[in-house]
């Protein structure tokens, strides 16, 4: 919790400078539960609206995907060009944002429409940082 932004937040141990016991108490409400503010396979950020997720890979990426567990719910389809399509269903909308970018021209998000356009509108702007002037 943050006293400052009144709100639930997650805090990266490694930029914790120090710390120090503090009178100060914080009631948990009874219907709080952790699990509803974490995706446990996809980062730091805060619970957002939870989204149906599909990404598709280009080979080589899809080998590497198929290599591992991404998601505790994710399905893969198996395209007969060697691409995969990886469907998932997470709150992190965000992290699964910037875990596609790391994957380059070989992955694409084919859905929700609104996470393609937002990757769109990202890229376009990475894009412009690289022209030519």
């Amino acid at each position: 919790w943050s006293h400052h932004d009144e709100s639930v937040r997650i805090y990266a141990l490694a930029r914790i400078k120090s710390c120090r016991r503090d009178t100060a108490r914080f009631n948990r409400p009874k219907d709080f539960r952790a699990e509803d503010y974490i995706d446990p396979s996809f980062g730091i950020f805060l619970k957002e609206e939870p989204i149906d997720v599909a990404i598709r890979f280009e080979p080589p990426a899809a080998s590497k995907i198929q290599e591992r567990t991404w998601h505790p719910n994710q399905r893969i389809e198996k395209g007969d060009d060697g691409s995969i399509i990886l469907h998932y269903t997470t709150n992190q909308q965000t992290q699964t944002l910037f875990w596609v970018s790391n994957w380059g021209p070989n992955a694409q998000i084919l859905s929700p429409p609104e996470l393609r356009a937002r990757a769109a509108q990202w890229f376009r702007a990475t894009a412009e940082q690289y022209a030519e002037e």
